[in-house]
């Protein structure tokens, strides 16, 4: 329910771009690891954000869909969201094509 992410631990997870803003809440460290190219993709799920904030905070790509029929309701896509937080759409097609165990065409 935050838009940053810290923990006791290691404290608050900065943004790569600049440390003054966030790196969004829950799946923060996920979205930075990417956006730095520690890893190429990062899992997340969110109900209220911590997929797309971190993804927006740190420019990297959030969820896609394209076997998707319809478009969700504005609800749906406000609350749930599962996905892979890459830094290119090519990386995000491969990561779901993983997700999916099979290759999206």
């Amino acid at each position: 329910m935050r838009i940053f992410a810290d923990n006791a631990l290691h404290g608050r997870t900065l943004n790569p771009r600049d440390p003054a803003l966030s790196a969004g809440g829950s799946s923060g460290g996920a979205g930075a690891a990417v956006a730095t190219g520690i890893g190429p993709i990062a899992h997340g799920n969110d109900i209220g954000g911590s997929v797309r904030i971190p993804a927006l905070y740190n420019g990297v790509v959030p969820a896609y869909n394209p076997s998707q029929q319809i478009p969700r309701a504005v609800g749906a896509q406000l609350m749930s969201v599962q996905g892979p937080l890459t830094r290119s759409l090519r990386d995000s097609r491969l990561a779901l094509g993983s997700l999916c165990k099979r290759r999206l065409q």
